[in-house]
């Protein structure tokens, strides 16, 4: 999982749309997968409450449970 808490997008929830307006450090997560030697983008997590200055994103933990 990779944090990203100055992403812009203002969509909300899990692989919103990626157009229409700004929400400055709105944040968002990104999962990945790693299948052979190959690491490829699963989802696109994005806070239910998105809004600006949120910084959602800005600590992420993962695990395998």
């Amino acid at each position: 999982m990779v944090g990203t808490p100055c992403e812009e997008n203002p969509g909300r929830g899990i692989d919103p749309s990626i157009d229409g307006g700004i929400e400055q450090y709105a944040g968002a997560a990104f999962l990945f997968e790693r299948k052979e030697a190959q690491w490829r983008q699963i989802a696109y997590l994005k806070a239910s409450d998105a809004r600006r200055n949120l910084s959602f994103g800005y600590s992420v933990a993962a695990s395998d449970d």
